[in-house]
C-alpha cells in the first residue's frame, strides 16, 4: 500500500485491498464522559452557546421526490498557484451548471494550511468562490483548514451568501434538514445531513458525543426515523479495516491512516440506526464505496487541482441523489468534461 509520504515517489501499482484482512472494531458505546472531551483544536469555538440543542438550517430541495448534492472535498486553495485555484473553480463551476445540485458539500481542506497567516486569505477566496456559485452550500474542516483566529472564521463562513455552514456555536458540528412542501404550505423534515469536524487527527470523542446527543434527540421527539447522511473530511479506520470481498467497489491508490480517530466512531454511526452513509476526502487518490451492515462508507476523490495525485486520479466530485420518500439513494463520481463513474 501506498502513504501519502511514499505516494509521489512509488509508480502506481497494483490493488492490494484483496490481501487486507478486515478487522471488526467492538460495537459499545462511548466511554462516560466522552461528551465533555476536548473539542478539535482546527475549527474551535469560543462562544458554546448549548451546542446540544443548537437547531438545524433548513434545505428545501427544488423537488419534493429527491435530494441532489454535490460533493466538492480537498481544493487545497493557496497551496501552489493562482492559474490552478482559477482551474478548480472553473471544474466546480462546470459541476454545477451540469448537475444543478440542491447543496454544494465541501468535506474539508478547502484551503492548505496558515503558514504566515495565510488561512485568512484562502477562507475569503473559498468564501468569494463559494459564494458565486448560486446554490446553498455547506462546509466541514478539514485539517488543512487552520486560522489564527476559528471564531471570526466561523463567523465568516455564516454569513455567507447562500452558506448553510452553522458551525460556529459548537466546534463546526450541525445538522442540515432536508425539508419538502405539505400540502397546505407547511414544510415536513425528510432528512438529515449530520456535518462533523474530524479536525486534524480524526473523529473524536467530542465530535462522536456530538453526533450522539443529536441523534438521540431527534429519536426522543419524532413519530419515526428519518434517512441521514454525515459528512467528515478524514475517514475512520474502518475505510482500511472492513475492506473484503466483494463490499469493495472502486479506485484505491493510498492507504488510509487512522491517525487518532476514536475506536467507536463506526459504531457511532451506526448506532443512530438513521445514518445510511458516511461521505469523507482527504486521501486524494481513493474513490471507493464499503458495503456493510450498516452504514456505507464512502471515500471521493480529490477535487482541487493544487491537490496531488492528478497524473494517477483525475479530479473530480461526487453526486448524491436521495429518494426522499423511501430514503434509498446512490451516488456517482463526476468530472468536468461530463463523464461519469458509478462506484
Amino acid at each position: 500500500m501506498l502513504t501519502r509520504r511514499r505516494f509521489l515517489t512509488i509508480l502506481p501499482g497494483a490493488w492490494l485491498a484483496s490481501q487486507t484482512i478486515p478487522r471488526r472494531l467492538a460495537a459499545g458505546p462511548l466511554e462516560t464522559g466522552d461528551e465533555t472531551a476536548i473539542p478539535p483544536a482546527i475549527g474551535a469555538s469560543q462562544r458554546v452557546a448549548d451546542p446540544a440543542r443548537q437547531p438545524p438550517v433548513e434545505l428545501v430541495p427544488a423537488s419534493s421526490l429527491y435530494c441532489k448534492i454535490l460533493q466538492f472535498t480537498d481544493l487545497h486553495l493557496q497551496q501552489k498557484t493562482e492559474e490552478l485555484d482559477a482551474a478548480t473553480f472553473s471544474d466546480c463551476r462546470q459541476q454545477l451548471a451540469r448537475h444543478r445540485p440542491d447543496l454544494v458539500v465541501v468535506t474539508g481542506d478547502a484551503w492548505h494550511s496558515n503558514l504566515e497567516g495565510a488561512g485568512r486569505r484562502g477562507l475569503e477566496l473559498f468564501i468569494k468562490n463559494a459564494s458565486g456559485w448560486g446554490v446553498p452550500w455547506a462546509f466541514c474542516w478539514g485539517n488543512h483548514d487552520q486560522l489564527d483566529d476559528y471564531q471570526r472564521g466561523h463567523d465568516l463562513l455564516e454569513s455567507a451568501p447562500h452558506s448553510l455552514y452553522r458551525g460556529g456555536q459548537a466546534h463546526g458540528h450541525y445538522r442540515i434538514e432536508i425539508r419538502t412542501a405539505r400540502p397546505g404550505g407547511s414544510l415536513a423534515a425528510r432528512g438529515d445531513l449530520f456535518l462533523l469536524n474530524s479536525g486534524a487527527t480524526g473523529l473524536g470523542a467530542f465530535s462522536l458525543g456530538w453526533l450522539r446527543s443529536a441523534t438521540s434527540r431527534l429519536q426522543a421527539t419524532r413519530p419515526g426515523p428519518l434517512p441521514a447522511f454525515a459528512f467528515f473530511h478524514l475517514p475512520l479506520p474502518d475505510y482500511e479495516s472492513r475492506i473484503a470481498g466483494a463490499n469493495f467497489r472502486g479506485l484505491k491508490l493510498s492507504h488510509v491512516d487512522p491517525l487518532q480517530t476514536h475506536p467507536q466512531a463506526y459504531a457511532t454511526l451506526a448506532a443512530s440506526q438513521t445514518i445510511r452513509a458516511g461521505y469523507c476526502g482527504h486521501c486524494h487518490v481513493n474513490d471507493y464505496t464499503l458495503k456493510t451492515n450498516g452504514p456505507e462508507l464512502v471515500m471521493s476523490r480529490a477535487t482541487g487541482r493544487a491537490s496531488f495525485g492528478e497524473e494517477y486520479a483525475a479530479k473530480g466530485a461526487k453526486l448524491i441523489e436521495i429518494e426522499l420518500a423511501t430514503g434509498q439513494f446512490q451516488h456517482r463520481t463526476v468530472f468536468p468534461n461530463g463523464s461519469e463513474w458509478l462506484v
